[in-house]
């Protein structure tokens, strides 16, 4: 063939490569990394839910949860059927995944949510603390993830990705502490798949085990993937209680993979494949346990803790006035009573026709008065039949004090006048 004939081909054919249409990027592929020029910074630019609402994973703490009654414990069902089939470990270069059978599902989302894979994502040797989501501001050791699609809306996690209500996460916190020999059904397995996309064929084992003590203990609020393309179609359910892995198996986690081919000149370590805490956005976050709830903040929000409020003093700070044990801001660098205890005069003064009031900070016992305390000169006075009566009682002798600022008085010779203020704060 003439030369003049190869190169129009050659040209012909470049020209209908041109137009073929570029091929979308993969679901979870090879286009983002964490670190270097495509890390989570630049996610924004390739995947623009990455940088929009709704984002995870974030911090949980104190001021933003929200007790509610109506959650249920999750039913799991199918886990245990699976212990008897094989499971296919993968290496995606970004976790170690491991394909769940879709029989395996949970109840109480209001949903069916079926099954589709779980991973995890780590730190490393030198920095041990590659949790996602953390409590109150403290990364855990690593985090497992539990990946549901809606099954009642849609056929297979893929297309239920970017929909909503499509998706449902399990989140378990990980901690090093004892050997764990659930964990190390996936563990001993990693050498097999030390390179990007090897695979293997692993025993079935009842995916159950890997949950934590009291699954019942949650907190649950809506975001989004924590990985391109970061669509936030994500009910996340983040178990209260952690799970204990060891140093070794930890150490195993941190060392046994790479992000890059068998092949590759350049290889690369995988390890702090975990996100940053995003921005909280005034989402709710709901938990099924009462304690350490508290009212959610209407107005402002924070990419990790906000401002934590000023507590109330302790009874340490009213013990001696002027001192704090607990640092700045904690409020009790000035030698004040609570707040509840500024009472306007005249309003303790008991009418024999007036019914007892029920407040139980006014509910002082008779016993806490200073045996000998006189009438106070001014203020208030907490007397009269029902409140104690005879001599100025403990709010009385307080107030007086705090309005003199005679708090060597108060020091040194009220010391009873002192046993209530404390045993009297603790009521309020």
């Amino acid at each position: 063939m003439p030369r003049r004939n190869l190169h129009a081909a050659a040209v012909l054919l470049l020209l209908i490569l041109k137009e073929q249409p570029s091929s979308p990027v993969p679901l979870n592929g090879s286009k983002w990394t964490y670190l270097g020029p495509n890390g989570e910074k630049s996610w924004s630019e390739s995947y623009p839910s990455c940088g929009g609402l709704l984002q995870s994973p974030i911090d949980l703490h104190g001021d933003i949860l929200q007790y509610n009654a109506s959650l249920v414990p999750l039913a799991f069902r199918g886990y245990s059927e699976s212990a008897s089939q094989q499971f296919v470990l993968t290496n995606n270069g970004h976790s170690v995944k491991l394909k769940l059978l879709e029989d395996m599902h949970i109840q109480g989302l209001g949903h069916r949510y079926n099954a589709s894979q779980l991973h995890l994502h780590w730190g490393d040797r030198n920095d041990p603390h590659g949790s996602e989501h953390t409590i109150g501001g403290k990364h855990f050791a690593a985090e497992l993830h539990i990946v549901y699609f809606n099954s009642d809306l849609y056929p297979n996690a893929s297309i239920a990705s970017d929909k909503p209500e499509g998706l449902a996460v399990l989140a378990v916190l990980i901690e090093m502490g004892s050997f764990n020999p659930s964990y190390d059904k996936i563990f001993s397995h990693l050498p097999d798949v030390k390179y990007k996309d090897q695979k293997v064929h692993i025993p079935g084992f009842s995916i159950e085990e890997l949950l934590p003590e009291r699954p019942e203990e949650y907190y649950r609020y809506r975001g989004s993937l924590t990985t391109p393309p970061c669509h936030p179609t994500v009910l996340w359910t983040v178990f209260r209680n952690p799970v204990q892995i060891s140093q070794e198996q930890l150490l195993a986690l941190e060392t046994a993979l790479y992000c890059t081919h068998v092949d590759d000149p350049s290889p690369r370590e995988m390890v702090n494949n975990f996100r940053q805490v995003q921005k909280f956005d005034e989402r709710l976050v709901y938990v099924s346990f009462r304690q350490a709830a508290k009212k959610v903040p209407t107005r402002e929000s924070s990419t990790n803790r906000p401002p934590s409020r000023r507590p109330r003093p302790t009874p340490e700070a009213l013990a001696r006035p002027g001192t704090c044990r607990e640092g700045p801001g904690s409020g009790c660098s000035s030698p004040r009573l609570p707040r509840a205890l500024v009472i306007p005069e005249g309003s303790l003064e008991r009418n024999p026709q007036t019914p007892r009031p029920s407040g139980r900070g006014l509910q002082w016992s008779a016993a806490l008065r200073h045996p000998d305390a006189t009438p106070a000169p001014a203020g208030p006075r907490v007397g009269g039949a029902g409140w104690g009566g005879g001599g100025a009682g403990t709010l009385s002798c307080l107030l007086h004090l705090r309005e003199t600022s005679k708090w060597s008085a108060f020091w040194g010779h009220r010391p009873r006048c002192l046993l209530g203020a404390v045993i009297g704060w603790k009521s309020l």
